[in-house]
């Protein structure tokens, strides 16, 4: 289990804001002619795992512009919860590059507001530095990352 955690804190970002859900789209409205690798504007499609079609923008944006970007394409932020799901992304997305950080959906903590309690701010994400690095760490909203976006079949 902890080897699940510290690959998620090395490669994605667990994020704790909620998200709204995206508008009702069949995937053939909101994805005519998409390949895997191909790009549209800043946008590169994935692929598909899990019945999740995944997106990835390399614009720098915050936590709540990516959630904007995404719900304004008709997605929302991706949720990423499994092995299989890193693996995909590792393999499918410049797997020398996935190690940045990228905004996702939160996972597991929904609706529960993280602030900073010394000085206020928003708190979006809180990850493991690595896998020798015991320290776990918490960063701000505003901090600009990549998007991944997802639709669902």
């Amino acid at each position: 289990m902890k080897s699940l955690v510290v690959i998620f804190g090395i490669i994605l970002q667990i994020l704790f804001v909620v998200s709204e859900s995206a508008i009702d789209l069949s995937v053939t409205e909101k994805l005519p002619n998409y390949k895997p690798g191909e790009q549209k504007q800043t946008l590169f499609y994935l692929g598909i795992i899990n019945n999740k079609h995944l997106f990835a923008d390399n614009e720098l944006r915050s936590w709540h512009e990516a959630r904007d970007y995404c719900e304004s394409l008709g997605m929302e932020l991706a949720v990423i919860n499994t092995d299989t799901e890193v693996a995909f992304l590792m393999d499918n997305y410049h797997g020398t590059e996935f190690s940045l950080h990228h905004w996702i959906a939160p996972v597991g903590l929904r609706n529960i507001p993280w602030r900073n309690m010394i000085d206020g701010t928003d708190i979006c994400n809180a990850f493991y530095a690595g896998v020798n690095d015991d320290e776990f760490r918490i960063g701000l909203c505003e901090w600009g990352w990549r998007t991944l976006c997802q639709t669902s079949e």
